[in-house]
């Protein structure tokens, strides 16, 4: 058995009742609509809080997906149990395979545990989609009720191969918008992103070598409105590309929200 990995965020958890329908995965099919569900709220901001000049030790995905937006500091807990957030990396978990996880929310606690540290962010994902729709907002958001329907799921993706493809070669995109698109694929857990940087209508990637591929083909006059056959067009520049250290930055981005990336231009 390989030597198992403790990641653990200590917040304050309650558990009231409520009376919506029973969230756990597996037993959906079979809940009653009566029977009340079983929640985990976050409890107040400040049993979690941290100095902002010296922040402790804590896990990059669980902070980075709810940390900001609930304003929790999610300190590190000395060990998983109550009133923690326990994610723990299990290599000999073998039925989850190198994406798969469980996570398990009881009244008290949270914990999901991976074989890698790959399916612990597909975990963290999905206690995101569990928590109130302001948790994806931007900034931090005051006055919400962070609660999670107790759970337990096992998801193991069926298909290694979980890819999305953004045309950019017709439309340039700023790089902060690729780094939205990538944050919104990584959140339905898709995990190879296929960039179309190249065609006739637009060069979208440095050449340090043959620079006029971007100095004239990065760019057009103008771009089409409407059906083609009707040939009517906006009279607008349109281009940009990317630098060859954007396109690192943004293979780096995509590495950190999931094992795998992708490039084409094709």
């Amino acid at each position: 058995m390989g030597r198992a990995e403790w990641i653990q965020n200590r917040i304050s958890l309650r558990s009231p009742l409520d009376g919506r329908r029973h969230a756990d995965a597996r037993d959906r099919p079979s809940a009653r609509p009566d029977e009340p569900v079983r929640r985990c709220v976050f409890g107040d901001r400040d049993t979690g809080g941290f100095s902002p000049t010296r922040p402790p030790v804590r896990s990059p995905i669980s902070y980075a997906l709810l940390g900001p937006v609930t304003g929790y500091g999610l300190p590190p807990a000395s060990a998983p149990g109550p009133n923690v957030v326990a994610l723990r990396v299990d290599p000999s978990r073998e039925d989850l395979g190198s994406e798969g996880y469980q996570l398990a929310v009881e009244p008290d606690r949270i914990a999901a545990v991976a074989a890698t540290s790959t399916g612990l962010r597909w975990a963290a994902q999905t206690l995101r989609q569990l928590l109130p729709v302001e948790v994806f907002a931007a900034e931090q958001q005051n006055g919400v009720k962070w609660d999670v329907p107790c759970v337990d799921i096992v998801d193991v993706p069926r298909f290694r191969w979980r890819g999305i493809m953004l045309d950019v070669a017709r439309w340039f995109l700023p790089l902060d918008q690729l780094h939205r698109f990538v944050d919104l694929a990584a959140l339905h857990k898709l995990n190879v992103l296929h960039l179309h940087l190249t065609d006739d209508q637009g060069w979208r990637w440095e050449s340090r070598r043959y620079p006029r591929l971007t100095e004239v083909g990065a760019w057009r006059r103008e771009s089409m409105v409407g059906h083609y056959d009707e040939q009517k067009f906006d009279g607008v520049r349109h281009g940009g590309f990317y630098t060859q250290d954007e396109l690192r930055s943004l293979v780096a981005y995509v590495r950190a929200r999931s094992r795998h990336h992708g490039g084409a231009g094709d």
